[in-house]
């Protein structure tokens, strides 16, 4: 049974997602994914709906299908799944899937931790490099080029349209910002130093087919790490107020004195 966002591959995310919209049941879906409530309202815990005996065990059924799935139990041994009860220690049908329910939805950052490299199929992919700024802040994608960062921006407006279908921007994403990392000698006589390869907006879609493997802790962290990226250019952005200037006017005043 799989535990954290890393035991989940992309490909079986995506599966899992149209398994929910096809085969989960109305009535459950409202429970599940209840509606959120309007800015300034607080959160409302909603009575659950009345379900008929005939409904009940639709959603079993999905229950089972779902279970079986996510844990890679063949077919036609999913029935063998025990039915959860008091007096048995063991795990059952119900409360195996809901260790499984926190899958259905999207993690919180503070939840993913966004990894500098990785390896997947023998090839190391990393992000561009972040640099430190004058106050001492690591600023991630300061030397990337601007079509990088651009296609990035917009892949990732496209992140809410999960529920219309367009999935394939999970990891096109992910396929702009990790790249290969190669090796190079500025000089004949210097040691190799890794380097990630130079955005091509040619090869990201290879890329991304490549990458439907990933595990989705990787997935979501790249998407965490964009909106990193964004709030640091909206920083930026500020220091061009007439209040921002007068700031950094006054931050080089005092650094020379």
């Amino acid at each position: 049974m799989p535990t954290e966002w890393s035991d989940i591959p992309f490909w079986k995310a995506v599966e899992a997602a149209n398994m929910i919209a096809r085969d989960m049941p109305d009535k459950f879906k409202e429970i599940h994914f209840p509606a959120e409530p309007d800015e300034g309202e607080e959160a409302k815990e909603a009575e659950p709906p009345e379900v008929t005996p005939e409904e009940q065990e639709e959603f079993e059924e999905f229950m089972l299908k779902f279970v079986a799935f996510m844990c890679q139990i063949p077919p036609d041994t999913a029935g063998q799944i025990l039915m959860d009860d008091e007096s048995d220690s063991r795990l059952g049908l119900s409360t195996v899937y809901a260790n499984l329910v926190k899958f259905m939805g999207y993690p919180k950052e503070g939840e993913i931790e966004t990894p500098e490299t990785f390896t997947h199929n023998g090839v190391e992919y990393g992000l561009s490099p972040s640099e430190v700024d004058v106050d001492g802040n690591a600023v991630p994608m300061r030397r990337s080029k601007y079509i990088e960062y651009r296609e990035a921006n917009l892949t990732a407006r496209l992140w809410n349209e999960l529920h219309e279908g367009n999935l394939e921007n999970w990891t096109l994403l992910t396929a702009v910002l990790y790249r290969p990392i190669k090796t190079r000698k500025r000089w004949p006589w210097s040691k190799p130093e890794k380097y990630v390869e130079e955005y091509r907006s040619d090869t990201v879609k290879e890329r991304a087919l490549r990458f439907e493997e990933l595990p989705m802790n990787v997935v979501f962290g790249s998407y965490f790490f964009l909106q990193r990226r964004q709030a640091e250019s909206l920083r930026d952005t500020r220091l061009f107020s007439p209040e921002g200037i007068k700031a950094a006017r006054q931050k080089i005043i005092s650094h020379g004195t």
